[in-house]
């Protein structure tokens, strides 16, 4: 992509977008709020594969912003974040 344009590769040709969906942010990781606009969708095409080639706008001018001040209102309520799980549980073994 560029600053002007996002590309989304690899999404299921299953998967419920249209263009004009806003994409926003999912709140995973803790870095940003679950819910924070990020880009509108402007075109999607069928590669002719297992997936599709999407094509949106950022809601933000990237080549200006250097920081983002995230306001809302009514304060935020903190989203619980599944911790990953560790190498005992991953393995099986009991320590």
């Amino acid at each position: 992509g560029s600053a002007h344009q996002l590309e989304l590769r690899h999404l299921s040709k299953l998967a419920d977008v249209r263009e004009g969906d806003v994409l926003v942010t999912s709140g995973l990781g803790g870095r940003y709020p679950a819910g924070f606009p990020v880009a509108r969708i402007v075109r999607i095409k069928d590669t002719g594969e297992a997936f599709l080639s999407i094509l949106a706008r950022p809601m933000a001018d990237l080549n200006r912003s250097k920081e983002v001040l995230l306001i809302w209102p009514g304060g935020v309520e903190k989203t619980p974040v599944p911790s990953a799980p560790g190498v005992s549980e991953l393995t099986g073994d009991m320590q």
